[in-house]
């Protein structure tokens, strides 16, 4: 099945676009279900929806409906995955009310074979790996990372293009799930220039890898009337901070550690 949905559903902006004008918050998520099947929910990076909310979302929705939960900010922000078992198990029990048959990989000493137990046997039909450069999970390569860094930045540069390795682990993991026959697919992002892969597991299970940035010109000529006649679905608010280049730096510094409101930033040449 193919899941297609949005970032959040519940925005005064979409009135009259997207949803008729006069309808009212509460009943947003059940017309937003009758036309898409799956949707990002943002509230959850900020706060713990109250099971009464996870109840009321449950009910908005048919049976097949996906919910896709960012995790809270005190889990990858504030705390950076370190001392976070309490609050994780908290946000995974928030997730399994809404159905989501929710998986600690820190706890669970086979995760594989933990999600072919709910899959009867076979694994997953799909397999989303959006963890990308940054995952943990490889001591050897994370010393290596370290090591380059310690270089100076020309040769640096030079050994990240030609002898770059990434840490894999949870793309590794993400290999091993995937039922045969089925597909990856990879929007974490890489850069390794010689990352091994199990190329033998992959080829015996047949897995089709989809990956890279999205390839947004099939819908160019739909999108670019609602960008800028008017701005209807304001987009031009879903940005934080608009800075110059100059500013860069100071402002992915700022994002990374979600100071002064930054979770997006538009750059201006």
């Amino acid at each position: 099945m193919l899941y297609l949905g949005t970032s959040g559903f519940a925005y005064d902006e979409w009135k009259d676009v997207f949803y008729p004008k006069d309808i009212k918050h509460r009943d947003m998520l059940s017309f937003y279900a009758a036309q898409f099947n799956s949707v990002e929910i943002n509230y959850t990076f900020r706060r713990q929806p109250a099971p009464k909310t996870l109840a009321t979302w449950r009910e908005s929705t048919p049976d097949r409906f996906a919910f896709t939960l960012k995790a809270h900010q005190r889990i990858t922000h504030w705390m950076r995955l370190s001392g976070t078992d309490e609050t994780v198990s908290a946000f995974l029990d928030r997730a399994r009310e809404l159905g989501v048959a929710a998986i600690d990989v820190d706890a669970e000493k086979d995760v594989v074979g933990a999600v072919r137990g709910l899959t009867d046997g076979r694994g997953p039909d799909a397999v989303i790996d959006a963890v990308g450069i940054e995952a943990h999970g490889s001591p050897v390569t994370e010393s290596m990372q370290k090591a380059s860094g310690l270089l100076p930045d020309p040769i640096q540069a030079v050994f990240m293009q030609r002898l770059g390795v990434d840490r894999l682990s949870a793309l590794h993991l993400a290999i091993e799930l995937v039922r045969r026959g089925g597909t990856l697919s990879i929007s974490g992002v890489y850069a390794g220039a010689i990352d091994p892969l199990p190329m033998l597991t992959l080829f015996d299970k047949q897995v089709t890898i989809r990956m890279g940035q999205a390839n947004v010109r099939r819908w160019t000529d739909d999108l670019m009337p609602l960008l800028v006649d008017g701005d209807p679905l304001g987009v031009d608010r879903f940005a934080s901070h608009h800075v110059g280049l100059d500013k860069a730096p100071q402002a992915y510094d700022a994002f990374q550690k979600k100071a002064d409101g930054t979770f997006k930033v538009v750059f201006r040449p």
